[in-house]
């Protein structure tokens, strides 16, 4: 223990609280508590008679603590000692008011000096409900007091008596004349008035009085002249020169020649937290109830678990959002609570908290009766003192689910604004090209004296212009349709080798005109080529795919056929588009069947088309009862697949 060290607020609050927790009518309220400091100075608490209560920090006395308890001061001192408390206590009582008596008694072989420092505790009423006992040793301080009492010396010599001993007190020691003027003092005086020893010799003790006290003060010097005592005890407020106050107890010892006082020596201990317990201590009663109102009413999680991570306490909140009772979650570690993803990272969040002693926020998924997971988001803190966590958490499950939907409507949102713009800046220049040479040719054609060649050379360029923009026009009724589903489905017997016979004669002139090679494939012979679907939409398909193929294909070969395939007892066509061009990239594969597509991809804006074939390929494919994908290498070429079932008799709702 360090026996001139200050009790704290802190240290008689503890203890305090701490014994109004083992009534037992809340345990949480004891761990509460336990955030309170610890005092170095031995401090117990007394009924209204004297009987000790509880006991907190070192003892003075070499007793066990448990002896201590449940005892009366005459079960433990001598009869003038215990007889001189219990007077205290009696007096504290009935005033109160607060004192500090000085007691000399033998304690373990060795005599030795104790100041207790007795002040009552009281209820809302001001009733005094019981008796708070600060004990500090203070046999040095009191053996250099009676040092300085029992030899009539020289101020010279009595520095050098006890200068060692003063000097190291956290007390300030002066010795003054009869009017007040100091002739020593020792360097505790920079922490009472922020000056120098040598600055304050000289000086009179009442510039460092507050005003109000002054002369109060002066009153008692006076007070001294005519007395016959020679010890004095008496409280006052004293000022720094930086302004800052203190309430000080003053301890004063008058040595006399005659009637005549010779000088003056006062120990003066600064009492200001002393002062302010009791009613920090009120304070603290009421913050202490406004805590366990604001845990059992809190609808977030609260819980406190002890250093193994085995749950203490839980609030009504976290029973509730997770479905326990109290007996099923008490006791029991948090980990096992925990989805076991995220077990490993909770555990390196718990240990930063046991290394800091800090307090922490993060995430973890935690497991609900119904072993449903819930996401929750903690504020922790691991409390060094007690290895203590405390835990706040709030269900942030519905808040992420409807942030992720957010996010990804946003970013589809935007994704489709893009593409609609790239769509209509593309469809703009489609549509503007076939319509210029429309009208440039038609244009020409006025000139005079125009030869036969170069007028069938206009036609056809004017007849390949609104080819174009006829397709083009027909595309975007097709999306439109498709959109606003409208788009009917006319089943009927449709033959394929004819559909791949049509689409080779139609494109085999441009392909072949390209110096590209256009093969065909078709497994089934004649009669088992007929199939039940839309012949339309096939030929749409097949025509939009082989077009694809011709648009991105400067060399090589394009290969349009089928194979017919069983799958789990199902058959169906699968029918393929093979080329030899530019490939697509992977992370375009998938998306490349949207709309507007084509617009956006960069790099190659400088390829005809609005952009929808495929999108609307894709549609009739899936009208149809089939799927399409597609393979595809960068700079080997792709192949695009699509199904369509294998359907020879007639079916209803198709």
């Amino acid at each position: 223990m360090k026996p001139n060290q200050n009790p704290t607020y802190e240290d008689l609050e503890k203890l305090i609280l701490k014994l109004k927790s083992e009534n037992k009518q809340n345990q949480l309220l004891a761990h509460y508590d336990l955030l309170l400091k610890a005092s170095e100075d031995m401090i117990t608490i007394h009924d209204t008679n004297g009987k000790c209560l509880y006991y907190s920090g070192p003892t003075c006395y070499d007793i066990a603590p448990e002896d201590m308890l449940g005892k009366m001061p005459s079960d433990l001192f001598e009869e003038a000692v215990s007889n001189a408390l219990v007077e205290v206590f009696n007096r504290v009582k009935s005033s109160g008011k607060s004192e500090t008596i000085e007691l000399n008694f033998e304690w373990a072989g060795q005599k030795r000096w104790f100041s207790e420092y007795i002040y009552p505790l009281k209820d809302a009423d001001g009733k005094v409900i019981e008796i708070v006992k600060v004990c500090k040793d203070i046999n040095e301080r009191k053996v250099a007091e009676q040092e300085v009492q029992k030899q009539n010396l020289t101020l010279l010599e009595s520095e050098r008596s006890y200068r060692d001993v003063v000097e190291t007190s956290s007390d300030l020691i002066s010795t003054v004349d009869s009017k007040g003027k100091i002739l020593f003092i020792n360097h505790a005086s920079k922490k009472f008035y922020g000056l120098k020893p040598e600055e304050c010799l000289g000086r009179f003790v009442f510039d460092f009085i507050c005003p109000e006290d002054t002369a109060y003060t002066r009153a008692k010097f006076i007070e001294w002249q005519h007395s016959k005592i020679n010890n004095f005890h008496f409280e006052n407020k004293q000022i720094s020169v930086l302004g800052d106050v203190l309430e000080t107890e003053w301890k004063v010892n008058i040595q006399r020649n005659g009637k005549k006082i010779n000088k003056i020596t006062a120990i003066i201990r600064d009492i200001t937290e002393q002062n302010t317990v009791q009613q920090k201590l009120i304070k603290a009663n009421k913050r202490r109830e406004q805590f366990l109102n604001f845990f059992e009413l809190s609808p977030n999680i609260m819980v406190i678990a002890d250093p193994n991570g085995a749950f203490i306490e839980t609030n009504p909140a976290t029973r509730k959002l997770l479905g326990y009772s109290r007996e099923e979650i008490t006791g029991k570690p948090f980990i096992d609570f925990v989805h076991p993803d995220d077990q490993q990272d909770t555990l390196d969040e718990v240990e930063k908290r046991f290394k800091k002693s800090s307090s922490t926020n993060f995430e973890n998924r935690y497991r609900h009766k119904n072993n449903v997971y819930v996401l929750l988001s903690w504020d922790a803190s691991y409390n060094n003192e007690e290895g203590t966590i405390y835990a706040t958490a709030r269900d942030i499950t519905n808040e992420r689910r409807i942030e992720s939907e957010l996010i990804e409507a946003k970013e589809q949102a935007e994704e489709s604004d893009r593409l609609k713009s790239a769509f209509l800046s593309n469809m703009s220049h489609e549509i503007r090209t076939p319509m210029n040479g429309i009208l440039g040719f038609s244009d020409l054609l006025k000139t005079p004296n125009l030869s036969g060649k170069e007028q069938k050379q206009y036609i056809s360029i004017i007849e390949k212009s609104g080819k174009r923009m006829l397709n083009i026009l027909n595309d975007i009724v097709s999306f439109s349709k498709i959109e606003s589903g409208l788009m009917e489905v006319n089943i009927q017997e449709a033959n394929i080798n004819d559909q791949i016979d049509f689409v080779f004669s139609f494109f085999k002139p441009e392909i072949e005109g390209k110096g590209l090679r256009f093969l065909i494939k078709k497994p089934l012979v004649e009669k088992e080529a007929f199939i039940q679907s839309d012949a339309e939409k096939i030929y749409g398909i097949l025509t939009n795919l082989v077009k694809n193929a011709l648009k991105f294909t400067k060399e090589g070969t394009i290969e349009l056929g089928y194979t017919l395939r069983n799958l789990r007892g199902l058959s169906e066509l699968l029918f393929y588009v093979k080329d030899s061009g530019i490939g697509i990239p992977k992370d375009r594969q998938l998306p490349i069947f949207d709309r507007f597509i084509q617009a956006d991809i960069a790099g190659e804006m400088a390829y005809q088309g609005a952009g929808l074939g495929l999108s609307i390929s894709k549609a009739y494919v899936e009208l149809l009862g089939g799927k399409i994908w597609v393979e595809s290498q960068e700079g080997k070429g792709s192949i695009f697949y699509f199904t369509l079932p294998y359907l020879t008799k007639p079916k209803q709702n198709l």
